[in-house]
């Protein structure tokens, strides 16, 4: 899971990445590599939350998003 703020249990902040999710999906929807997709969410803990960078998770979470593209192309997005 990517949760750079640590915020994931926390209900009052469930909209603390949503900001994040139109570039994200516009990654994924125009079949960039996992490796583009870690670096987008990388640069974000980097230059806007200015947390420590954790590329390891950032790949994790890509090779999901990559892996599941398919069901978000076939649900209309």
């Amino acid at each position: 899971m990517w949760d750079p703020v640590g915020v994931a249990g926390i209900a009052q902040a469930r909209d603390e990445y949503h900001s994040y999710l139109p570039q994200v999906f516009k990654l994924v929807l125009n079949n960039k590599n996992k490796d583009e997709i870690a670096g987008y969410l990388v640069s974000i803990e980097k230059n806007q939350m200015g947390v420590a960078e954790n590329e390891k998770a950032a790949l994790e979470v890509a090779k999901v998003l990559l892996d599941t593209r398919e069901v978000i192309i076939d649900d209309g997005f």
